[in-house]
């Protein structure tokens, strides 16, 4: 079903199907909206087809995208360390990932900490997996309130000076290159040029 937008004088549930073209039409869009003080950029919105549009600049709402899940019923057991119960396999959060960052399964496999062969086996998600998740959320989240979607996704697949050439979602899969990155990523919403 091809993605859908409302129309000015329609209800909240009844959608219209957005005009085909002949070229592949983009799954984000980013719209300019005004950020809360001291942050600048724009808002990248996400339409998802039968399902409501989500923005890409707010944690919580890429944590549902990569998830499937909402933070705010996680957030109390990632906190503690306790397993989370959800139906989401490592597989799909891996291919969250991978979509989100413009990486492989394989890589975003190795920054979630499993394995290839844990991923395709189907397994419930390990906590640590899913906090690693919730991290990347709000990394992306910061760097897309900038940048958009679509330059969050080249800025994280990029070599960057800032890292030494590295990219930033290489060094996503370490807590020491967390830390870095999410520096980098505060002195962007800072108004650096990075």
């Amino acid at each position: 079903m091809p993605p859908t937008t409302r129309s000015k004088g329609t209800s909240a549930g009844a959608q219209r199907p957005r005009a085909e073209s002949k070229e592949a039409q983009p799954s984000t869009k980013t719209t300019p909206k005004k950020l809360p003080a001291g942050r600048r950029g724009y808002v990248a919105v996400v339409e998802l087809g039968n399902r409501s549009s989500i923005r890409l600049d707010r944690r919580r709402d890429v944590f549902k995208y990569v998830t499937n899940l909402d933070e705010h019923d996680v957030i109390g057991d990632l906190t503690l360390g306790r397993p989370v119960k959800t139906p989401a396999t490592t597989s799909t959060i891996a291919a969250g990932i991978a979509d989100l960052l413009g990486t492989t399964k394989k890589e975003a496999a190795t920054l979630l900490g499993i394995s290839e062969s844990t991923m395709s086996r189907q397994t419930p998600v390990r906590t640590d997996a899913l906090d690693r998740a919730l991290t990347m959320s709000a990394v992306y989240a910061d760097v897309a309130a900038v940048l958009g979607a679509d330059g969050a996704t080249a800025w994280f697949s990029t070599p960057n000076p800032a890292f030494d050439g590295e990219r930033p979602v290489t060094l996503m899969s370490t807590r020491t290159g967390q830390r870095k990155v999410e520096g980098v990523v505060a002195a962007l919403l800072d108004g650096a040029y990075l």
